[in-house]
């Protein structure tokens, strides 16, 4: 059996087994032919926990130009397999240029486990099957169809969240538009902050294109599947390179790019939660360089009262108000909506218990202009001081404190019980 010449059959053969199951030998076979036949095998990581996997488009092109011919164990056996699948693949691209032509990518879906990515008529550009995910528990950046590396043609970046995640991993793919796999990687890393260390398991959240000295890279974020550290890189879209990292002690779900304090040079605007370790913590605001070596570092001080907890490293920092009746009804206080408005400034939504919510119009300073919070909060305050659960009534310095907002030069530990204070 050789691969399929299907039109858009562009499957990723994740495991020696798949891989020789497609090629219909053993796994020894195909392990050999990759000494010494050049089978177009890749590897995520070195050494012996290296992943190995394959594109399927690669290994109908392997065959297709003579395969294990090289090898002298298989080579007469395989030259008959050769000739018949070249016959099948010139039949069958003449065939699906005829019968399914279409456009460059457009559109995309993802049914039944599978991506499916169009052209703007509807068309089926190609397919590839990855299983379940966690689409639908999740809302994240799933797919991008861009011209990511600036060379005039789309590609597409599908954001893998399995279903299982844990026992896997949450993965980046790039395809060219032809449906061939560019490059994967595997989202976070191995990482130890303070004496708590933290394995490789995260779930991409956010996807964008940004241009750095005039050139496009990628902004990509991802969260612990489920502790707090959150990992921000740019990444080099021609390979997948990581090229800067940043990491942060919380969630971070929401992001918007823009030039801040008017310089020319646009800045990310990343929203989430601060909260590592026990407790609920604080929403918050990370503001980063474009790249994110351009910021001027603080060096905290060795006895500065809140530290940074996962190295610094932003442009600006800003913590909001944890709401008490949030506190009181175990509700985590995170930015559940982020936007840039069109008087220039920025709108953040964090929710209330009771379907409510406090918004907060910042100026690009980071300053709270103005806050505003659901009609049912004062009522739903004073009902939980009645039954015991705050130990204070509503009143107007509780409203003005939901208006202020602090900043930090570095993203403090949001659960540091001291920041109380600097809500009193």
């Amino acid at each position: 059996m050789t691969p399929s010449d299907s039109p858009g059959d562009s499957r990723i053969l994740s495991s020696w087994k798949e891989i020789a199951a497609e090629l219909g030998v053993s796994v020894r076979s195909a392990q050999r032919w990759e000494r010494t036949a050049g089978l177009p095998v890749h590897r995520q990581g070195s050494g012996k926990n290296s992943r190995v996997f394959a594109s399927h488009d690669e290994l109908r092109a392997w065959v297709q130009g003579g395969g294990p011919a090289a090898d002298p164990v298989k080579s007469r056996r395989w030259r008959w397999v050769v000739a018949g699948a070249l016959i099948t693949a010139a039949l069958g691209a003449t065939i699906g240029w005829r019968t399914l032509g279409h456009g460059p990518p457009a559109q995309w879906r993802f049914e039944g486990g599978k991506l499916k990515i169009l052209d703007a008529r509807g068309k089926l550009c190609w397919e590839r099957t990855f299983g379940e995910s966690r689409r639908k528990d999740l809302t994240y950046d799933e797919v991008l169809l861009a011209d990511a590396d600036g060379d005039g043609k789309k590609e597409v970046l599908y954001n893998h969240v399995p279903a299982e995640l844990g026992p896997e991993r949450g993965v980046l793919y790039c395809f060219e538009g032809s449906g061939k796999l560019r490059w994967q990687l595997y989202l976070g890393s191995h990482k130890t902050f303070g004496d708590r260390e933290f394995s490789p398991v995260y779930a991409g959240q956010i996807l964008r294109l940004v241009r750095l000295g005039g050139k496009p890279f990628l902004l990509v974020v991802s969260n612990h599947h489920i502790y707090y550290p959150s990992q921000a890189v740019i990444l080099d879209p021609r390979d997948g390179r990581v090229m800067e990292e940043y990491w942060h002690p919380g969630a971070l779900r929401h992001c918007v790019i823009q030039d801040l304090d008017g310089d020319g040079l646009e800045e990310a605007i990343l929203g989430g939660i601060n909260n590592p370790g026990l407790g609920l913590g604080h929403p918050a605001l990370a503001v980063l360089t474009l790249p994110f070596s351009r910021a001027q570092r603080h060096r905290a001080p060795v006895h500065t009262e809140f530290p940074p907890v996962t190295g610094g490293g932003e442009m600006a920092y800003l913590l909001l108000p944890r709401p008490d009746v949030s506190t009181a009804l175990g509700l985590l206080p995170q930015v559940a909506s982020l936007e840039v408005e069109e008087s220039r400034r920025l709108m953040v939504r964090v929710p209330l218990p009771e379907n409510g919510a406090v918004l907060y119009h910042l100026d690009f300073g980071l300053t709270v202009v103005e806050h505003r919070f659901s009609d049912n909060l004062p009522s739903l305050h004073r009902r939980l001081h009645v039954q015991g659960m705050l130990d204070h009534d509503w009143s107007d310095v509780e409203a003005a404190k939901l208006g202020h907002a602090v900043r930090f030069p570095h993203a403090p530990n949001g659960n540091d019980p001291r920041l109380a204070r600097l809500w009193r």
